[in-house]
């Protein structure tokens, strides 16, 4: 399954994985795009285009079972 065909499901742990990694952004590729246009072209960026942030949570394997995840 490609990353970005949703939802997401993990069927299957590895016994080497002891961490989960869920990460999330605030934009899309779109949106980095255009402000890479801009950047290209001259032009002048906004304030509200300026920020681009990426938030995650991480668990260990352990804290996973005690998630119902569908």
């Amino acid at each position: 399954m490609e990353w970005f065909n949703y939802p997401q499901k993990i069927t299957k742990w590895g016994s080497d994985i002891d961490y989960f990694m869920f990460v999330d952004e605030n934009g899309s590729a779109g949106r980095i795009t255009n402000i890479f246009q801009k950047i290209t072209n001259g032009l002048t960026i906004s304030d509200d285009e300026k920020f681009f942030t990426i938030t995650g949570c991480i668990f260990t394997k352990e804290e996973m079972k005690n998630y119902n995840i569908r």
